[in-house]
């Protein structure tokens, strides 16, 4: 299992440093996907749909998410490298304020449109505040240790593990049987 798991690990960071984003963008996908193909499976007499899944996974996860989040973080290292407790804060605050609820709209919008939702504007308005103020609990913390801690070509892939459990939550959110569904 150790020599697969080593195989599997310097095979990604040889693609990964030869496509950056394409390797970003088919991981994310993956990621995002997986975490509705969770929240599907998890949910009580729901019936899986993969077309829900390719919206989220392929539409947010791939073609929106990764790019956004590649763009990010290799501006900031050129712009700002330092990792000054001052430059963490910059930088955390400014994603915090500016890409976050962007990809929070773009998400809502996907899991509207993936739910076939008449009116995707009209549950972006109603569904933002709340999913945009809960993610102030997740991803200060997140970027400030992205920014320390995380070498640049793994940033993406750090954002997607901790993106698996909230787009899990956001996708869960949405679902018909949540009681506590907006």
């Amino acid at each position: 299992m150790t020599r697969f798991f080593r195989l599997f690990a310097s095979t990604y960071d040889r693609l990964l440093r030869k496509h950056p984003l394409p390797v970003k963008c088919l991981t994310s996908g993956v990621v995002v996907g997986s975490s509705d193909v969770v929240v599907q499976l998890t949910t009580p007499d729901h019936i899986y749909d993969l077309r829900r899944t390719g919206i989220i996974g392929i539409g947010y996860g791939a073609l929106v998410f990764a790019p956004v989040i590649h763009f990010v973080t290799t501006t900031w290292a050129r712009v700002l490298p330092s990792t000054t407790l001052g430059a963490l804060f910059l930088k955390t605050t400014v994603d915090m304020t500016t890409v976050f609820p962007f990809n929070v709209s773009v998400m809502l919008g996907m899991n509207a449109v993936a739910r076939n939702d008449a009116d995707p504007i009209n549950s972006i308005q109603n569904n933002f505040w709340p999913s945009y103020s809960a993610g102030w609990a997740v991803w200060p913390l997140v970027g400030l240790t992205m920014y320390r801690w995380i070498p640049l070509p793994y940033r993406v892939l750090y954002v997607n593990s901790i993106s698996f459990f909230w787009n899990g939550y956001l996708c869960f959110r949405f679902t018909d049987e949540n009681p506590t569904k907006p």
